[in-house]
């Protein structure tokens, strides 16, 4: 466990794919937050409406996610001696598969 958190440190002082995936992350949270924030405070039906919205979205994020670092410890990247993780697409979520 402390090699997997020591090769996440290494991949997110890298920066390049993992730094914008990240980013990208914390916004579809955030707006996804703010809209069923607004759902819920609405009451009735909007409960529902939320969790119809929060349960496709949550799988989605997850699935990104699993798929991503699966990609880049492919790589190698976050391990010493191997390229960058920007190494892994080019740029900002280009695969290479």
């Amino acid at each position: 466990m402390i090699e997997g958190f020591r090769r996440s440190y290494a991949m997110a002082l890298e920066g390049g794919d993992y730094f914008w995936f990240a980013i990208a992350h914390a916004l579809v949270a955030a707006v996804t937050s703010f809209v069923l924030s607004l759902l819920l405070s609405a009451g009735g039906m909007g409960v529902f409406v939320a969790l119809a919205i929060a349960s496709p979205v949550a799988l989605v994020l997850s699935a990104a996610t699993v798929s991503f670092v699966g990609d880049i410890v492919d790589s190698g990247a976050g391990t010493p001696g191997r390229p960058p993780s920007s190494a892994v697409g080019g740029g900002p979520f280009r695969r290479t598969r």
